[in-house]
């Protein structure tokens, strides 16, 4: 790893490039040719589901058929021999025995795949086209008679008749509220219907279709398969068992094979196709070395382009590396005569606009601390107005006439600490527990200069005490606040509130006095947000200075906002960001 990030970018995108295309390629030969092995297997599914769908849809037209015949169950002779037959007259029942015999081999002239036609009543007595005779009390279809909830036909699964043929019997109730005992009729078709239905079916050279029950038995197969054999783990297969239809891979004694297989509705048994995967796979070994061929010549040329592709595209970045050598150098003039559009030219644009913005940037802090320095020495002199300092100066002359010595000592004393707070040793930023005790000592003055006409109050959390703000921010907002607020007032109060929300802090300076219409605040704070412009550069000078300073040090979503107090008054608002002093 130390040697690869030790060698030549051109090293490293050659590798790259035949990493990520090498690998690629050798994955998507492997997936084509196994995805060429599962589209032989699914067209094979799909063929499949074709061949037993076209057996099933056979086989249920024929049962079908044969389900109509079986509405001679209302049959008027047929209800009258049932009647006679359980009345016991055996005079008058003669004529219908007769003609029922009439009717069943006229079916069987009809259909000549149906082997008998019979009526058995509960007690076992069978009337039918070979004769008159009783049936054996085991067979299945006196379970059927004796569920007498249903009258749905059944279709049972194949057996042997009285002749020794193999059929399979299509039965269904004879209802009618004449009749006391319950009795059905039954249709017995030969299977060998069912090899004229799949005759013509193919399955490869050596694939088959059987016939399975409910149960998982084979009731039917191709004649001319069985010498390939019928696995008995695959013919009792669960999944052939327990589900409707699906298809699936099935493997014993080294054969795979692919089963599809699909349930009759009509007559629940399982359709099961069987093709042998070794006669899908006989063009394999053809199609496996054209792939690895295929590989092979996509590997070459991919060498081939990524040497070419690379030394294009390295000689660009190394002249971008000989001007980012320069730029740290601060040479700001020379700039990337990159061509084209691709990523490498965007690079170069990117570039010398960042060169252009560095320029800008280093111009614009030049710019913004000399703005910063005027305004510092701007409000320092708006600080220390001289009637300001005279109308003090004049107040503590006035307590040292009257022998007031030791208020004009307190007044002298908070002048001065209030001359220290506003130096801060050249120092901008103070904490805000600094800032407190400046404009406490700013409004102890103005207290005692206008009289003790307002009260004041400081709510100042202890968590913030300890971060950093812009020196001067408080001092000219509590100003406002006593002159065009509370001064007039005959009892004005103003209250200094800090607090530390979820991401800043919020400063608050709020007066009682009698505040500002809804439009003049409006305009105060567009002014403020940079929305609106001032006519006069001395409007609004002092909270424009506070406001512009703490966007210069603390960003643009940092700032002063002023809003009206419910019942009078003006609340002037500073977002601060929470930035602790170290140490």
């Amino acid at each position: 790893m130390k040697n690869f990030v030790a060698t030549s970018i051109k090293v490293k995108l050659i590798i790259c490039f035949l990493t990520l295309s090498i690998v690629p390629i050798c994955i998507v030969g492997y997936i084509s040719y196994q995805f060429y092995i599962k589209n032989l297997q699914e067209n094979t599914i799909v063929y499949s589901n074709e061949v037993i769908g076209r057996v099933d849809k056979n086989m249920e037209t024929y049962v079908s058929d044969i389900i109509n015949v079986l509405s001679m169950r209302d049959d008027y002779y047929l209800l009258q021999y049932l009647k006679l037959t359980e009345a016991g007259n055996i005079e008058k029942n003669r004529k219908y025995t007769v003609r029922m015999w009439e009717q069943f081999n006229q079916f069987k002239t009809m259909k000549t795949d149906l082997e008998d036609i019979r009526i058995i009543m509960e007690d076992g007595k069978t009337i039918g086209s070979n004769g008159v005779y009783w049936s054996d009390p085991r067979d299945a279809i006196f379970q059927y008679l004796n569920n007498k909830q249903t009258d749905e036909a059944i279709i049972l699964s194949p057996h042997q008749s009285l002749l020794n043929e193999s059929v399979f019997s299509i039965c269904k109730r004879v209802n009618s509220i004449a009749l006391s005992k319950s009795s059905a009729i039954c249709i017995d078709v030969n299977t060998e219907f069912l090899n004229r239905i799949v005759k013509d079916i193919e399955m490869g050279k050596r694939g088959y279709v059987y016939l399975t029950d409910e149960q998982g038995r084979m009731i039917y197969r191709q004649a001319d398969t069985g010498k390939f054999g019928y696995p008995k783990a695959m013919i009792e297969n669960e999944r052939i068992i327990h589900s409707e239809s699906g298809s699936f891979r099935h493997t014993e004694q080294q054969q795979a094979y692919i089963v599809t297989f699909k349930t009759s509705k009509m007559t629940n048994w399982r359709i099961v196709g069987v093709s042998l995967e070794s006669e899908l796979v006989k063009g394999v070994d053809r199609i496996r070395g054209i792939t690895i061929a295929a590989v092979a010549i996509c590997i070459l040329a991919v060498v081939l382009l990524s040497i070419y592709i690379t030394n294009i595209m390295t000689k660009p970045i190394r002249e971008l590396q000989v001007l980012a050598s320069t730029a740290a150098d601060r040479n700001f003039t020379d700039y990337a005569r990159v061509k084209g559009r691709d990523e490498i030219g965007l690079l170069a644009v990117s570039f010398n606009r960042m060169i252009m913005r560095i320029h800008e940037l280093m111009e614009q802090i030049v710019h913004d601390q000399d703005k910063m320095r005027r305004m510092e020495i701007k409000a320092m002199q708006e600080l220390i107005k001289p009637h300001f300092v005279y109308n003090t100066l004049d107040s503590i002359i006035g307590l040292l006439e009257q022998n007031r010595i030791e208020e004009a000592s307190d007044m002298i004393e908070a002048l001065g600490k209030l001359f220290r707070t506003s130096l801060s040793h050249g120092k901008e930023i103070i904490t805000i527990k600094e800032e407190v005790e400046h404009v406490c000592t700013y409004v102890h003055i103005q207290q005692f200069r206008f009289f003790n006409k307002f009260d004041y109050l400081f709510e100042i959390d202890p968590a913030i005490q300890s971060c950093l703000t812009v020196k001067l921010i408080l001092q000219p907002l509590v100003e406002n606040s006593i002159y065009h607020g509370v001064r007039g007032m005959k009892q004005g109060r103003i209250v200094v509130r800090g607090c530390m929300l979820k991401d800043h802090i919020r400063l608050e300076v709020i007066d009682n006095g009698a505040g500002m219409d809804e439009y003049k605040i409006k305009h105060i704070n567009n002014v403020l947000s940079g929305r609106e412009w001032v006519g006069d550069e001395s409007d609004y000078f002092g909270i424009r200075n506070v406001n512009d300073r703490i966007k210069l040090t603390f960003g643009p979503e940092f700032g002063l906002q002023l809003e009206n107090v419910a019942g009078g008054g003006t609340k002037s608002v500073v977002y601060l960001p929470v930035t602790v002093t170290k140490g």
